[in-house]
């Protein structure tokens, strides 16, 4: 996996996945960027999060799948 996403590479709206504390997938919507971290909403809850945590993350037909695990088995 590749080391996060840069600050240049997001915008608010955009989707994206971390892995928190407890290593559970979390995947929001990207509310507000700032210089370190960005603001993301996932459902009820908004989290903070730093760039090099995120990836991409890709909504096709309804479905979110990780950008890169789409071509694999």
């Amino acid at each position: 996996m590749s080391q996060g996403l840069g600050c240049t590479e997001v915008a608010p709206g955009d989707m994206v996945g971390f892995l928190d504390r407890a290593q559970q997938q979390r995947i929001g919507k990207i509310i507000r960027p700032n210089d370190k971290t960005v603001t993301l909403q996932c459902g009820p809850r908004q989290w903070r999060v730093a760039y090099s945590f995120l990836h991409r993350m890709l909504d096709v037909d309804g479905l979110v799948h990780e950008v890169g695990a789409l071509g694999q088995g």
